[in-house]
This record gives structure tokens, C-alpha cells and sequence, in this order.
């Protein structure tokens, strides 16, 4: 091999390792662009990845039954809101508590179940409360966060 085809070669494998994590950390949820110089129904500068701005509050309209999908579309009464889509069940493997899908195996407020709150020094992994995050997460904000695939946590906390 010559040494022009080495570079050439490394160069790739950088490229196709920083493509990957790149991909790892899009999440599943679509970007939101802003819609109005108004800011509602957009991204807002102040709102974390995966949420929206919407009436001046940032909300995660893949799972706001007041704002499923996007800003000002809402559920029918007995409906939840999961995966930005209306519905009478939760999907992608959280639990309905009340009218909220939530991922119990993480949420600080339902740990293990619905209703069930960690400590306020506690974070939920795994759905049991601790002080360390445990499965290969880290704890990013009070939460457990898996930053190889986090979009406002990517590669490591508050790296959106």
C-alpha cells in the first residue's frame, strides 16, 4: 500500500466514525424548524433538542397531549400522546400514568411505576431510584441519558 492510499484510507475510517456518531445522536424524533418569526411551533434558541417552543414554553411535542406533533394540536379527552402522534396507548415501550406516556425505567417521577418518585439527590435507572445510573448511562441533569443516541445529550451532557 502506498502512503497516499494510507491517508486516503485513515481519512475515511475518521469520516465514517464521525458519520456514526453524528447518526447515533439524531434520535428518532424529526428537527423542528421554526415556522414564524414568532417562534410558535418551531425550535426556540432557549429549548432544549426535541423541543419546541410553543406560546413561549419549550414542550416535547412527541409525547404533550396539548401539543402532539406540534404546537396547538391536541389530544381528544382520553387520549395520550406518544410519539407525536394521538392515541389510546403508549408506544416505543413507555407506560401510560394518567394522560402521560412516560418511560418508567428512567422518569425520576415514575420510577419502576407510575407515581413512584426518587429521592430529590436520586436519579432513576433502570426503574429503580439511586445515586449512581447504571445499564452504560450517564447521569446528565438528574436523569439517566444513554449518550450515544441522546440528541440533547450527545456524546456527552448538554451536547445537543
Amino acid at each position: 500500500m502506498n502512503r497516499a492510499l494510507k491517508i486516503t484510507w485513515a481519512a475515511s475510517v475518521v469520516l465514517v466514525a464521525a458519520a456514526a456518531t453524528l447518526f447515533a445522536c439524531s434520535g428518532a424524533e424529526p428537527q423542528i424548524v421554526p415556522t414564524s418569526s414568532t417562534g410558535q411551533g418551531g425550535a426556540a434558541a432557549g429549548c432544549p433538542a426535541g423541543q419546541a417552543e410553543c406560546n413561549g414554553t419549550c414542550v416535547v411535542t412527541s409525547l404533550d397531549p396539548a401539543n402532539c406533533g406540534g404546537c396547538g394540536k391536541a389530544c381528544a379527552q382520553g387520549q395520550v400522546c406518544s410519539a407525536g402522534q394521538c392515541g389510546v396507548a403508549c408506544l416505543g415501550g413507555t407506560s401510560r400514568c394518567g394522560d402521560l406516556c412516560v418511560d418508567t425505567k428512567t422518569d425520576p417521577a415514575n420510577c419502576g411505576g407510575c407515581n413512584s418518585s426518587c429521592g430529590l439527590s436520586e436519579v432513576c435507572s433502570a426503574g429503580s431510584c439511586g445515586l449512581v445510573c447504571l445499564g452504560g448511562t450517564s447521569k446528565c441533569g438528574g436523569k439517566c441519558v444513554a449518550t450515544g443516541s441522546d440528541p440533547a445529550n450527545c456524546g456527552r451532557c448538554d451536547a445537543a
